[in-house]
């Protein structure tokens, strides 16, 4: 394939080659305009006119993935019949980079990254999106022990048979799933997959080697090796959970990917009572439901730093009662270090809900007001701490609309504990459904606010691609200028703040009549 490095694609300028593969070249690109990096995956095939529309609707599809460990697909175009997908950029790299072949991994960093990778892929499932070649090249290191699944943008082109003698398969097939030979992926394939990468994992081996057909005969026919066999001090369990998930009969593996991970870390911990919990068998493709119980919530506490004594005590029993706290500060370095309001923006963002301490600190805090709005922008619910105070009125910033209140002052402590643990383990609002705003990227929000703070290159796709969103807000602008009676003449003053914010925008001010623009 011939090198683009200096081309431009879209409005990015291809700056360096990141890694070249089977379906695709991934380069890093610079925004010719926002100056801000993303990686450009350039897919290895020529779209006809007829293929293209098929392309970019599936491509929309995958934009709409918007999960804390999968990488975010940015915008997609072809260009002179070459599709590509514009993507997050992990400079962190490749789980194959950080652990190349051979490498072992503890048990507890097999559990934690698997976990992670089945959450994405269970995600995917329930929005009808397999992503087919789940491989240790696919899964990049976003900070310490925590993983983005990439290129579900190779599920748009699904492996068949005449490549498989090519060495553009070399790296998938080792992770290929029976029916996927077949031209028949479901579900399963992707936990079959899974499986091969933790058994890498867990003893430095795949479970299949050889030439290509020989890989292909062993996934469709030759068991396993026991893992144990490779390392005898792995759990029983363990190896028990992964060869289910290994079976050839896609009916035979777990229901879900929920239920694979699940079983993985009981089984991690040695708990014998959950090899057999799972006794369904796989069903036919369609989404799978969900049992919020069991599932760990994404927890963001908004409170004043006045109250951290509070927090302290509140994080660590949430902690303990198996829930994730968002507002822990990401790995960074040198000069990509976010500052603390983008810091929260994203922790709301990643987060399942919202818990608002409620104090006579909270009403004067700025940065309450601001989680709350950016709640109101992502629509994740909200539930109130009170923490201290005799006036709840008095305790919450005025904001409109009140989320609901659980008072947790002194004593009533506990029994407020008890009750917030089995408010997190409601069903969430899906926040997936699709708006009647085509042009922009569904599942974000309509408003691109994010306090009072400059933008950045990260917040290039709150300003391209919203023409309906515009189109709407200029109609609206249109209404507000009019006057009040007709023939009456209307003055007004409207500010207009660039997309750069405080670093580079200017405030225009219009005297507008009716009609004005």
């Amino acid at each position: 394939m011939p090198d683009r490095v200096g081309q431009q694609l879209g409005n990015y300028r291809l700056t360096r080659l990141l890694g070249r593969g089977g379906f695709a070249d991934v380069y890093l690109g610079e925004h010719l305009y926002l100056k801000n990096r993303a990686a450009l995956k350039v897919l290895h095939t020529s779209l006809a006119d007829e293929d293209v529309e098929q392309f970019l609707a599936e491509a929309q599809t995958l934009a709409r993935l918007a999960h804390p460990n999968i990488v975010r697909v940015l915008d997609f175009a072809v260009e002179r019949g070459n599709p590509f997908l514009v993507m997050e950029y992990a400079p962190r790299g490749t789980m194959r980079q950080h652990h190349p072949r051979g490498s072992y991994l503890s048990l507890e960093t097999t559990t934690a990254y698997v976990k992670q990778v089945a959450a994405a892929l269970q995600y995917a499932h329930n929005h009808n999106v397999i992503h087919r070649d789940i491989k240790p090249e696919n899964i990049l290191l976003a900070s310490h022990q925590q993983v983005l699944l990439s290129d579900f943008g190779l599920a748009l082109f699904s492996p068949v048979p005449e490549l498989l003698s090519t060495q553009e398969m070399s790296g998938t097939l080792p992770y290929m799933a029976p029916e996927q030979f077949h031209g028949r992926p479901r579900f399963t394939s992707d936990q079959y997959s899974l499986g091969i990468v933790a058994y890498e994992w867990l003893c430095g081996i795949r479970p299949f080697e050889g030439s290509a057909w020989q890989i292909v005969n062993q996934h469709l026919s030759a068991p396993p090796p026991p893992l144990r066999e490779k390392d005898p001090s792995l759990p029983k369990a363990v190896e028990e959970v992964v060869l289910k998930a290994l079976a050839k009969d896609p009916e035979q593996r777990y229901v879900s990917m929920q239920r694979f991970a699940q079983a993985f870390e009981q089984a991690s911990q040695q708990d014998e009572r959950a090899l057999h919990a799972d006794s369904e068998v796989t069903s036919p493709l369609h989404p799978i439901e969900l049992s919020p119980s069991a599932i760990s919530r994404r927890v963001f506490l908004s409170a004043s730093r006045a109250d951290d004594a509070f927090i302290r005590r509140l994080t660590a029993d949430l902690r303990q009662r198996g829930m994730t706290i968002c507002n822990e500060p990401q790995e960074t370095t040198g000069d990509e270090a976010p500052h603390e309001g983008e810091l929260a923006r994203r922790a709301i963002r990643a987060a399942d809900l919202v818990l608002q301490v409620a104090s006579p600190h909270a009403r004067s805090s700025r940065a309450l007001k601001e989680h709350l709005q950016i709640a109101g922008i992502y629509r994740r619910p909200v539930l109130c701490v009170w923490a201290a105070g005799d006036d709840i009125v008095k305790a919450l910033p005025s904001m409109g609309e009140q989320p609901p209140i659980i008072d947790a002052r002194q004593d009533r402590y506990e029994k407020a504990l008890a009750e917030i643990v089995p408010y997190l383990e409601r069903e969430l609002p899906d926040d997936s459904s699709e708006e009647s705003y085509p042009t922009g990227p569904i599942g974000e929000p309509r408003n691109p606010y994010k306090g009072l703070r400059a933008f950045t290159g990260d917040d290039a796709t709150d300003f391209f691609g919203r023409d309906t969103l515009t189109a709407e807000l200029i109609g609206k602008v249109k209404e507000m200028l009019a006057p009040e009676q007709p023939g009456m003449h209307a003055a007004r003053m409207l500010a207009v703040l660039g997309p750069s914010g405080r670093d580079s925008s200017k405030a225009r001010c219009l005297e507008a009549s009716t009609g004005s623009t």
